[in-house]
Order: C-alpha cells, then sequence, then structure tokens
C-alpha cells in the first residue's frame, strides 16, 4: 500500500546507505514514482521505474527530499494519479485509503459510517485545481481516493491557509487512514491516523516514513565479524508533526481524535469494531 518517505538532509550526504531500501520498496510498489527535492529542486512524476533513478541521482544529496513509491489500490495506474501533487506552497504524497472516495470499501473487510452533518464544503470539487494532475479528455482514467480527496475545496483550502485544525477536521470525517506528507523548502507536515508514522535519526539524517525500516541498516566488519548497528527511531500515531527544517527542529505535535466533536459516528458501526 505505497512506500512514503521524507528525508531531511542538513548536510547535504548523498545517501547511499538508503539505495537498498528504495530498491526493495520498488518491488511491491510499481504503480508510480513521484519525487519532489530542495536544493537542488528536483521534481519529476512518472510511472516509470527507470526514470526514477535518474532523478534520484541529482535528488540524493538534497537538503530535503520527498519521495513515494504507489501501489494502486483504487484508480487508475496513470501520471495523474502519481503522487507529489501541489497544493498551494505544499507538495502532497500519501500512504493509505480515504473511505469516503472509495467505491468498493466493503471488500476490504472495512466498515465505515459516514458521519452526520453537513459536510458539503469539504466535498465540492473542482477538476481543475490541482498542479500535476489533469483531467483527460474522454474515458480510461478514474481518480484514486487519494487525488479525489486533493481535489477537493476543504482539502485545498485548509493547506493553502495552513490551517491543521480544519484539515485534521476534514480527514477524520472522509474516513482518512495512513500516513501523510506535505513539503516545502522550509517545513515539513507529517499526519498519521490509524498506522504509524516512523522516524529515524541517521546521525543527523532525519527520515520520516510509513512503515518500519531496518533497524540495522548500518553495518560493519571487525575481527572477520559483521556488526550491526541500531538506528535510534521514534513512532507516531493519530498525530500531526510539524518540523521546522530550517531549524531541524520538531515544532509540535497534535493529536488528532477519532470523531469530529460536532458529529457522531453511527453506533451501529461502533458495535462491530
Amino acid at each position: 500500500m505505497c512506500f512514503n518517505t521524507v528525508i531531511v538532509n542538513p548536510r547535504k550526504k548523498r545517501l547511499q546507505f538508503l539505495d537498498g531500501v528504495l530498491r526493495a520498496e520498488m518491488l511491491s510498489n510499481r504503480d508510480g514514482y513521484g519525487l519532489w527535492s530542495y536544493d537542488p529542486d528536483v521534481y519529476a512524476r512518472s510511472v516509470k521505474m527507470e526514470d526514477f533513478w535518474r532523478w534520484w541521482e541529482e535528488a540524493r544529496s538534497a537538503r530535503l527530499i520527498h519521495v513515494h513509491f504507489r501501489a494502486a489500490s483504487s484508480g487508475s495506474v496513470d501520471l495523474d494519479n502519481v503522487h507529489m501533487w501541489r497544493v498551494g506552497d505544499y507538495y502532497v504524497s500519501h500512504n493509505g485509503y480515504v473511505l469516503e472516495f472509495m467505491d468498493s470499501y466493503a471488500d476490504w473487510g472495512l466498515l465505515w459510517s459516514r458521519p452526520r452533518g453537513k459536510r458539503g464544503r469539504y466535498l465540492w470539487w473542482d477538476e481543475d485545481v490541482v498542479e500535476g494532475a489533469v483531467p483527460k479528455e474522454g474515458g480510461g482514467h478514474e481518480d484514486s481516493d487519494t487525488l479525489k480527496l486533493v481535489r477537493t475545496y476543504g482539502f485545498r483550502e485548509a493547506v493553502e491557509k495552513r490551517d491543521l485544525g480544519e484539515l485534521a477536521k476534514m480527514l477524520r470525517c472522509t474516513g482518512f487512514f495512513g500516513v501523510m506528507f506535505l513539503t516545502k523548502p522550509t517545513e515539513v507536515i507529517a499526519i498519521s491516523k490509524g498506522k504509524p508514522l516512523y522516524v529515524y535519526d541517521f546521525s543527523g539524517i532525519l527520515v520520516l516514513v510509513n512503515g518500519e525500516l531496518h533497524h540495522s541498516i548500518y553495518s560493519y566488519r571487525k575481527y572477520g565479524i559483521e556488526f550491526r548497528t541500531p538506528v535510534p527511531h521514534r513512532a507516531y500515531v493519530n498525530s500531526i508533526l510539524e518540523f521546522d527544517v530550517e531549524r531541524m527542529q520538531l515544532r509540535r505535535v497534535r493529536p488528532i481524535e477519532s470523531w469530529p466533536r460536532d458529529w457522531e459516528p453511527d453506533p451501529e458501526v461502533l458495535k462491530g469494531l
């Protein structure tokens, strides 16, 4: 269900130690490759695996790198659905699902009750507002659940205004699950709902990722023996993290509540949880 990571690399090292991780993740996430980096600036999206490695050579020593490999759970396998869409000042990627915009979530064995109340302004639709996703003429294309979310006025307005409280409320009421990153040169916003977000410290290189990496990715040989070195890490769940890239400092952690305060879940659904 996608590979999603952000790398904060203040000393601009070449990050060769991540090549093996990226190659392994590509084997199960083959439906699209998105990359954005800052200093140097690289922005590219493709459905071809070989394209990624060309961009990676340009971006691997960047100060900030944002990578997404897609494993399609809904929508067409095409360029429009490749993550790393731009909304306002931010580049957006997501690992997980958004139940409000999935046609067949029952097939996943998922229980979902749409929250009651007036949600209309969250879900108004505009197909022309997302940079990196251009609607096609004719048939053959279907938006993924995440792209449908990103196209809504509610999501775009909350991101453009950097209203994280409103964004959290919208994500709760649309059945959002997973890890989402919003990045710009000075900031990383990381959102975790129902799924852990892992933060690793590789000797001053910060890696935020939607799944566990090998904790012993560092190793060395001595006395003819290979020693493996654990990597310090921390997991967050049901949280929004605001990270200041320039200061290399976590500015704030906000909790995400299970349900919006002004809507109530269906009691019948709660019985089955």
